[in-house]
């Protein structure tokens, strides 16, 4: 009966962006959306109009009790030069969002939800460069793993030490010892209610996290693209127009592309779920397809609970 329960409300959730483009219209109804893992409600719809389209929502109550997030630390030979783009140091190893879910869990930490964040250099031929830097400010656990630099006033999605969460353009020298963690982004889709228009309108596979005002709900927002007739992508005022409808104030542009990526575990299957869709540019998500290409990006951000013991088989 409960798994009745949970395909109706999923139809149900899909029904509502199949004859709309889903940023217009009323605020998105969480309530139509099951709870995946106590405070997370997670689907993925096809929309129609204005173009097809591949989505993935997500709703994090980060006032959940015992649900804690994690990020990206600082890589193995930190601060040396990358052996294979030397004008660069080592911020972090670039890792695909599945490995970063499934080895917290290997470690014994129930991280059950991961997605990509910010934006990283080298970007550049061969592409397969080993770590990455230049990614904005940076903290993993209160170490400070990447910083700001005059060229990248990024905005911030961050957590203190005291467990609340905001989103702010830090400045450089700014005091972050009161930190714990903290992912950039491109820039600001939403601020205050208000959809940021940008001069970059091409459509794109895209990530963006929204807060509410009271910033106890984190949205996540996955949207595949590239790919004609399946799934063509978003602009970014249009992915801050859906943050909003799902209920963000603010809103940030995450590392989109061939980056996006979402995954979750599987708590019956007991196993990783992958949301990607192969193209053959290597830019894709979402679509639950196993072989599908997947990047190894800069950094991750991932949720998981303490008290509740992980199964890593």
């Amino acid at each position: 009966m409960k798994k009745v329960t949970i395909f109706l409300l999923f139809f149900a959730a899909a029904l509502l962006f199949a004859e709309a483009a889903p940023w217009d219209g009323e605020a998105f109804d969480w309530n139509t959306v099951p709870e995946q893992y106590p405070g997370i409600r997670h689907t993925s719809f096809t929309a129609k109009v204005p173009r097809p389209n591949r989505i993935n929502i997500a709703r994090i109550d980060l006032a959940t009790p015992g649900l804690d997030f994690a990020v990206t630390p600082r890589g193995d030979n930190y601060g040396k030069p990358m052996p294979d783009a030397p004008k660069y140091n080592i911020a972090t190893r670039r890792e695909r969002t599945r490995d970063f879910l499934l080895n917290h869990r290997k470690a014994g930490r129930n991280m059950v939800f991961a997605v990509n964040t910010a934006p990283w250099a080298p970007w550049c031929p061969p592409w397969t460069h080993t770590y990455a830097a230049k990614m904005g400010l940076l903290i993993s656990e209160g170490v400070q793993v990447d910083c700001i630099n005059a060229k990248n006033y990024r905005p911030v999605f961050y957590q203190t030490k005291e467990g609340k969460f905001g989103m702010k353009i830090f400045n450089p020298g700014e005091d972050f010892s009161h930190l714990r963690n903290a992912v950039s982004g491109f820039y600001f889709n939403l601020e205050k209610g208000v959809v940021t228009d940008r001069v970059h309108r091409s459509l794109m596979p895209c990530c963006g996290f929204g807060l509410d005002k009271e910033c106890r709900y984190l949205y996540i927002v996955i949207i595949d693209g590239r790919q004609k007739g399946i799934s063509e992508g978003a602009q970014i005022a249009e992915v801050g127009r859906l943050l909003k409808k799902l209920g963000a104030y603010n809103g940030i542009h995450m590392d989109g592309g061939g980056s996006a990526t979402v995954t979750a575990w599987d708590p019956d299957g007991k196993k990783f779920k992958g949301f990607k869709a192969p193209h053959k540019s290597g830019t894709h998500t979402l679509n639950h397809q196993p072989k599908a290409y997947e990047r190894l990006v800069g950094c991750n951000a991932g949720f998981y609970y303490h008290g509740i013991s992980a199964n890593t088989k």
